[in-house]
């Protein structure tokens, strides 16, 4: 399940920007050891703000940058009052080849559908 949460957020983020970092927002971001993993796995810095305003509070962002509010994702994360945990990714050769294999494994198996 986690890989393919990281496929979707790769595969659609770095279409948009370089990935440098990410608001974590929700339930996933109350747990540290799903951000820690989260954080490695997609090899990015994950922000969990304090704030508990739930997954819209990061689609109101995207939309904020997506209609010219703001310049980018970097000027808009500039709003962020209260960070809370900042999880930086260490390096983790084990999720680099395991993501590598899911990706692998997804491509193979939408040729079955």
């Amino acid at each position: 399940m986690l890989h393919c949460h990281a496929s979707t957020i790769f595969g659609l983020i770095h279409k948009i920007t370089p990935l440098h970092q990410l608001l974590a927002t929700g339930g996933g971001a109350r747990s540290s050891v799903w951000l820690k993993i989260l954080a490695d796995v997609l090899q990015t810095e994950l922000i969990a703000p304090r704030a508990e305003e739930g997954p819209a509070y990061g689609a109101t962002i995207l939309a904020m940058v997506g209609i010219g509010a703001y310049l980018n994702l970097e000027t808009a994360f500039k709003i962020l009052t209260q960070v809370g945990d900042v999880v930086q990714p260490p390096e983790n050769p084990m999720y680099e080849s395991a993501f590598q294999k899911y990706k692998r494994l997804y491509e193979a198996l939408k040729a079955v559908r």
